[in-house]
């Protein structure tokens, strides 16, 4: 939670600031060998994330580890097919990218957790729909829908997991003007059901960005046909 995510100090805009901290703070974390198994060995893996806005300048972070000495539990980064990943945006939306996966799946037996990122209507790097909130929505809903797809997490080397929009559990949805949460609300009940969710009104990382959701999915592996 960043105070004034998009407002400007001495010519740099806040949250592209925090961009290049977290790069700089991560330069010395060995993401590249990570302790629990991973099928990017070698390459670095970044947590999920979502940095949303606050009114206060402050800056307030939480973050949750996984530590386990079980020899069925992975990790698998997640980057979605319609976006460019966040680490390989280019200079013009910061000097440093921003270093965070799209989601990470861990994978504990037969179980998967997919804790999806802070997303938002983005394709490739460019927003789309600007000033339409439920444009918006549903393109940020497509986002997720396609990232956690049985496809992507074939594409990204787990072929035997996957989710859907029905598997999520929960989600936050941010919204940046109130005025617009009904109508971002409708869009998410029409898509979603009507699942846990926490709607909150709270600034999104670029000015032109109305809304950004994040959520948990759990689902399964599938077994080959022989054993279903």
């Amino acid at each position: 939670y960043q105070g004034c995510i998009t407002e400007e100090v001495d010519g740099v805009e806040r949250y592209r600031e925090l961009n290049r901290a977290r790069t700089d703070f991560f330069a010395g974390i060995p993401f590249d060998n990570r302790p629990v198994p991973t099928l990017h060995r070698g390459q670095a893996v970044y947590p999920a994330s979502t940095g949303i806005g606050t009114l206060c300048h402050g800056l307030i972070t939480a973050c949750m580890a996984l530590h386990t000495k079980r020899d069925d539990v992975f990790l698998l980064p997640l980057e979605n097919p319609l976006q460019t990943s966040a680490f390989d945006y280019p200079k013009e939306y910061s000097v440093k990218s921003p270093k965070f996966a799209r989601a990470m799946a861990v994978r504990t037996g037969e179980d998967v957790t997919i804790w999806i990122s802070g997303t938002a209507s983005i394709v490739n790097s460019e927003t789309v729909y600007k000033g339409d909130a439920v444009g918006q929505t549903e393109q940020t809903l497509t986002n997720i829908e396609k990232l956690i797809a049985p496809e992507n997490f074939a594409r990204l080397g787990w072929a035997d997991a996957g989710a859907t929009l029905a598997d999520l559990a929960k989600v936050h949805v941010y919204v940046k003007h109130a005025t617009d949460y009904e109508k971002v609300r409708a869009v998410c009940e029409r898509r979603l059901g009507r699942l846990p969710a926490i709607y909150a009104v709270a600034d999104v990382c670029r000015p032109d960005l109305l809304v950004e959701i994040e959520g948990v999915a759990f689902s399964r592996v599938r077994k080959p046909n022989s054993e279903a």
